[in-house]
């Protein structure tokens, strides 16, 4: 029974002792957010996207203006802070190294309102100011219909829009 419980400890004071390593191979990128006027901004979507396998992180600024991503692997990073009526700030590559903890603070710029209206409309394929049907049956269609005699008023039938009462 002792040999068991020693085991156990034995495994426990592994593990315990193996953390601080695991620990080790994230990094963290830790920072605020202000404005132009040094103003903290909360509610800034922090985004990280490992320009390697293109795994994204997100976080929001807290009401102090400060955000904390955490778990990323070491590598390569774009970064990206968004909020409504400000221009989205954008760091194109960050390294990190395993273990570091990156200071990066943003600095946003109130954005230019810009408004753009297209319009695209097309001309309709009805004349909605006149209230006549038009059609053409050309000579293969009066070769090839199968109507009797060829009559015109038979061909008039042909035209889309036009109707026949057969008295």
């Amino acid at each position: 029974m002792g040999t068991v419980r020693t085991r156990v400890l034995a495994v426990l004071i592994l593990l315990a002792a193996a953390a601080p390593a695991w620990a080790q191979v994230e990094a963290t990128i830790v920072g605020t957010v202000t404005d132009e006027s040094k103003a903290i901004l909360p509610g800034v979507t922090i985004t990280a996207t490992d320009l390697a396998i293109g795994r994204q992180f997100t976080d929001l600024t807290n009401a102090r203006g400060e955000y904390r991503l955490v778990g990323l692997q070491a590598g390569r990073y774009r970064l990206q802070a968004e909020l409504a009526g400000f221009a989205t700030s954008m760091l194109s590559e960050v390294e990190l190294l395993v273990g570091q903890n990156a200071t990066i603070t943003f600095m946003m710029k109130v954005a230019t309102i810009q408004e753009a209206v297209t319009v695209t409309a097309a001309s309709p394929l009805v004349d909605t100011r006149q209230a006549q049907v038009s059609g053409n049956v050309d000579r293969r269609q009066m070769e090839e219909l199968p109507i009797n005699g060829r009559n015109w008023l038979q061909l008039s039938t042909m035209v889309k829009g036009i109707t026949a009462n057969q008295i």
